[in-house]
């Protein structure tokens, strides 16, 4: 068993516990991974320097914390927090647990469960922060089999990574390079306890077939199929990294000024291609989509020109304008309201300051009768030059996109519209009122460029 201890090593948290000074959370289930992830880190601080041996006995070394997720699956699910918060008295370490709902759509239940957990670690870490896991070469190779079955590509082929950023904190995996049997035996040696999860028995599970009915088989050939796997993960995903850093030097040149994506450079690419190029620079955006909404974006933005597609994905939207791909946040709800004079307003996407300009007694203005209101219908507005123009019209010639038409700053004064932001003021009105409009960059306005102009 020594000689788990005397090659756990690990760059990642090496260079984490001696130049970071984040809080270092382990995630504990209770079951045989995490119990031993455990055991090791605490007696890997313990070895540390005599500051952090001392902080250990007394229990107040505070940058090590524990964190359980209580998935409420199982009826044992309290038994195994309260498994979880005993061991840690018994090591005086902090510890914290959340129980959460899962809620199960069209993903699997472990899905599901993983996206509940992962949601409650997404919150908890801090800047700075990283979240330790104790995932094995096992669970890799049982990984890497399950997305073959499921058709996955070069990313998919990686497998698990070794470390990655995960909200505002990272996480990091020591126990990657290592087989369940090490552990095994490891727990044994230590004379530790942990929980057994009945779940991990049901082979309806994808992955509990493939670790109870696939695995031992792909073993009798090759006893040391764990590790192979692990070996080619980490060989793919360095051909991957080294991939994405060539596509993405490669991707400047179908990127406008204002960072959309010219799909008119693509248009006579093949699917393949065209879908390569989607899915590197939505994944520069940290935008991730699966082959099959990749393929259904590759459908809706190479659509007819008369179209104006809107793709949906979890955390927004993506939109085609004057040939190029805008990535924009989901729509919000447009904020109304009176409009105080020469005081800001300040919505989700822009700011309004309306000033009036008294220069006469005739001229003058009522401050108090202004208000933002929402896009009128089908009307027309008097242009400088004396003529009328219809609103949408009017939209069109001045280029403004379709995902800010309703959000536009449309000015009322006396529940008549006066003004459109800075873009327009009627006639009546333009030497009695100033108005400032400024957007905050939450939702893109296109810039002018052409193909030749990136």
């Amino acid at each position: 068993m020594a000689a788990l201890l005397n090659t756990f090593e690990h760059k990642e948290l090496d260079d984490f516990l001696e130049n970071s000074s984040g809080d270092m959370w382990l995630g504990l289930s209770g079951g045989l991974d995490s119990v031993v992830l455990l055991h090791l880190l605490f007696h890997k601080l313990s070895s540390m320097s005599s500051g952090v041996r001392e902080e250990i006995s007394h229990g107040t070394f505070s940058r090590l914390k524990v964190i359980h997720i209580n998935h409420a699956l199982s009826p044992n699910a309290d038994s195994w927090q309260q498994f979880c918060a005993d061991i840690c008295r018994q090591y005086n370490i902090y510890f914290e647990s959340h129980k959460v709902a899962v809620r199960q759509k069209s993903q699997s239940i472990e899905e599901a469960a993983r996206i509940a957990r992962y949601d409650v670690f997404v919150r908890q870490l801090k800047k700075n922060d990283a979240l330790l896991l104790a995932h094995h070469a096992n669970d890799q190779a049982e990984t890497i089999l399950f997305r073959l079955l499921r058709g996955t590509g070069t990313k998919g082929l990686a497998g698990i990574p070794d470390s990655r950023v995960l909200g505002e904190g990272k996480i990091i995996r020591p126990l990657l390079a290592h087989v369940k049997e090490q552990l095994h035996l490891y727990a044994d040696y230590h004379q530790l306890s942990w929980v057994e999860d009945e779940s991990n028995l049901n082979t309806q599970y994808s992955r509990n077939f493939i670790r109870h009915r696939i695995m031992p088989v792909l073993e009798e050939f090759e006893p040391q199929a764990a590790q192979r796997f692990t070996q080619a993960a980490s060989r793919v995903a360095f051909d991957y990294r080294m991939l994405t850093r060539f596509a993405l030097e490669a991707l400047t040149q179908y990127k406008a000024a204002d960072g959309s994506l010219w799909l008119s450079k693509l248009v006579t690419y093949s699917l393949d291609e065209k879908v390569f190029w989607l899915r590197h620079y939505l994944q520069e955006l940290s935008i991730s989509l699966t082959q099959p909404q990749l393929l259904e974006l590759e459908q809706s933005m190479f659509s007819a020109s008369d179209r104006q597609p809107c793709f949906l994905f979890a955390d927004g939207r993506l939109m085609r304008y004057q040939e190029r791909l805008y990535v924009l946040p989901n729509d919000a709800a447009i904020t109304l309201g009176d409009l105080l004079a020469g005081e800001s307003f300040a919505r989700q996407f822009d700011d309004i300051t309306l000033k009036i300009i008294k220069r006469s007694v005739e001229n003058s203005v009522e401050e108090e009768n202004f208000s933002l209101g929402k896009r009128p219908d089908g009307m027309s507005i008097t242009l400088a030059n004396g003529h009328s123009r219809k609103l949408k019209k009017w939209l069109n010639d001045k280029s403004v996109p379709l995902w800010w038409r309703d959000h536009l700053p449309y000015i009322f004064y006396r529940q008549q519209l006066v003004a459109i932001g800075s873009l327009w003021v009627t006639p009546e009105l333009k030497d009695s009122i100033d108005i400032t409009w400024s957007l905050n960059g939450g939702l893109p306005w296109p810039k002018v460029c052409d193909e030749g102009n990136t």
